[in-house]
C-alpha cells in the first residue's frame, strides 16, 4: 500500500520533536473539517518554557498557496493563541517535496504576507520563513528542531507579538 507523503511527514515531525525532548500531542485529523472537528493545527508540542502549535504541509511544486492549503481556522486559531500568550509559538512546517526542503513559516509571517498582498509562500523566497535543518532518508526528509534558526525564531516572534500588543 502506498504511503501518503503528508502522513509520513507528520510521523517524522512527531518523532523529531520527541527526540528533542518535547511532549507531543497529535490533534485529531478531521480531513478538512468533516465530522465536526476543526483543529487549528496538527500538533501541540511542549518543552519548558515553549509551547509549539505546528501545522504540517507537504506540497509539490515551489509554492504553498494560502487559499488552497491553509484553512481560515488554522490561521485564526494559531494567530490568536500566539498573540495572546507569551511562550506560545505557532506556524506552518512545509515540506517542499520537489526541492527536498523543509521551511517553517511562523503564523505572523502569514498574516504579514497577506497584508502585503501575497497569495503564497515560495520555497525560494527569503522574506518569509526559514529553512529547517533536515536529513534525507530514501524518500522522506526528517526535520531537526535544535538548530539556531528555529530557536532564534522565538526571539523574532516575541518582538513581533510585543510590538503588536503594545507590550514594548
Amino acid at each position: 500500500m502506498k504511503t501518503n507523503r503528508g502522513k509520513s511527514f507528520e510521523k517524522n515531525v512527531k518523532e523529531a520533536l520527541d527526540k528533542q525532548g518535547y511532549f507531543v500531542l497529535r490533534l485529531q485529523d478531521s480531513m478538512g473539517g468533516f465530522a465536526g472537528v476543526n483543529n487549528p493545527c496538527d500538533f501541540i508540542a511542549y518543552r519548558y518554557p515553549v509551547m509549539l502549535m505546528l501545522e504540517c504541509k507537504a506540497v509539490h511544486g515551489k509554492t504553498l498557496n494560502f487559499k488552497s492549503h491553509i484553512r481560515p481556522n488554522q490561521e485564526n486559531g494559531m494567530y490568536k493563541a500566539f498573540m495572546g500568550n507569551k511562550g506560545i509559538y505557532a506556524g506552518f512546517l512545509v515540506w517542499y517535496i520537489d526541492y527536498d526542503k523543509i521551511k517553517f513559516y511562523p503564523v505572523h509571517d502569514l498574516v504579514e504576507a497577506k497584508i502585503n498582498g501575497e497569495c503564497s509562500f515560495s520555497v525560494t523566497d527569503s522574506q518569509f520563513g526559514f529553512e529547517i535543518l533536515s536529513h534525507k532518508l530514501r524518500v522522506n526528509l526528517i526535520p531537526c528542531f535544535n538548530g539556531d534558526d528555529f530557536e532564534s525564531s522565538f526571539i523574532t516572534a516575541d518582538i513581533y507579538r510585543n510590538k503588536q500588543n503594545g507590550w514594548i
